[in-house]
């Protein structure tokens, strides 16, 4: 089995031009066809990303049924963080804070996710994904 997994710092939804525009990220990654999709700078319900859940959009663009996100700040009444979408289910979802080294950086976090692959047999097999 061969499966396609990327990574994609979205910024927020931010682009290199200032403007947020998840449709235009979800349709750069498209072009991948991917499996599963590490996602890192995500926002959930932040005023700079129009208060919109991103995981759940970028799950919907990119045809990806099944998505995690966990928070590694609280910021302008929402989230921000780390995701996962994937064409697979993901079984289990945790998100472990890294310790703060300099109060002058953001909080990091690693988010692992156990996802259930299936084998040509359609067998499952499980195996963890980190995102960091």
């Amino acid at each position: 089995m061969l499966i396609k997994i990327i990574t994609f710092n979205v910024a927020h939804g931010r682009g290199l031009d200032g403007k947020i525009d998840i449709e235009r990220q979800a349709d750069f990654i498209n072009k991948f066809k991917p499996d599963i999709v590490f996602l890192q700078e995500i926002d959930m319900y932040t005023k700079r990303a129009g208060e919109r859940n991103q995981i759940r959009e970028f799950s919907k663009r990119v045809f990806l049924p099944y998505s995690s996100m966990e928070s590694n700040i609280t910021l302008e009444d929402g989230y921000y963080g780390d995701g996962i979408i994937s064409r697979f289910p993901i079984s289990f979802s945790v998100n472990y804070l890294m310790p703060l080294t300099d109060l002058q950086h953001e909080q990091r976090g690693i988010l692992c996710n156990r996802i259930c692959l299936r084998n040509s047999k359609n067998k499952s097999i499980f195996s963890a994904f980190i995102n960091i």
